[in-house]
């Protein structure tokens, strides 16, 4: 999987390999753009030429680029199928791919606007790594001039705070010790008082050695260690 842009990307990536490994998926190359700018887009294009030219065999392209664009993928000779952002992370659209690469069918994008809860399937594996991102939400609400991301990733929509604790559980049994919450605009979520609360409960036990340092990133400096207790 290459991945590009944002946090929320490099999370799901994680996301792809699993499902295209369930699925059998051997020999492809996925390619997981983003579509904050025109020339993330290009670059996008770029990158897929260049994989096609020093790999070969299937490439899928997914993301917020193929979200929005996905014509301007599919008409590329290099992409033999292109995937919409919430597809990317349902098993579905992976164990249907093999029948689509036959068929020459490259589409596979549902309406983005129409997702009403985030798929967050759960990550099996963190391939040796001592960071692993956890998803909180995703999607936003706001409509402002020049940006693509609400037609990228749809509208505002937060999982449950036990789904978020379930994820840095299963983050904890890969021994990452280095979690960052990622998230679009996390304070507009429904979800919000509660995951500060969470968040709360977490700093009491400052001290607590084995588990991961939980953080939110670039919107909020503050760490803790996130032994979760009996959550």
């Amino acid at each position: 999987v290459v991945t590009l842009g944002c946090r929320l990307n490099i999370h799901e990536s994680q996301a792809i390999r699993d499902n295209a490994v369930r699925a059998g998926l051997d020999g492809i190359t996925v390619v997981n753009t983003c579509a904050v700018t025109s020339e993330a887009v290009a670059k996008a294009r770029q990158t897929i030429r260049r994989i096609s030219r020093e790999r070969g065999g299937k490439i899928v392209v997914t993301g917020c680029a193929a979200q929005t664009e996905p014509q301007t993928f599919a008409k590329m000779p290099e992409v033999a199928l292109v995937l919409g952002n919430d597809d990317k992370m349902r098993a579905a659209p992976w164990l249907e791919a093999r029948e689509k690469f036959e068929t020459g069918d490259k589409l596979a994008v549902t309406d983005i606007m129409a997702v009403q809860n985030p798929a967050a399937p759960p990550i099996e594996s963190q391939d040796g790594k001592t960071r692993a991102f956890v998803q909180i939400q995703n999607g936003c609400d706001h409509r402002c001039t020049f940006c693509v991301i609400p037609f990228g990733r749809g509208n505002s929509r937060s999982l449950s705070p036990d789904e978020v604790i379930a994820q840095v559980r299963r983050v904890e049994a890969t021994r990452v010790r280095d979690v960052p919450h990622c998230d679009a605009p996390v304070r507009r979520s429904p979800h919000f008082p509660r995951v500060r609360c969470v968040q709360r409960d977490m700093r009491r036990n400052p001290t607590q050695r084995g588990f991961p340092t939980v953080h939110a990133g670039r919107r909020d400096h503050g760490r803790f260690r996130a032994p979760l207790l009996s959550r």
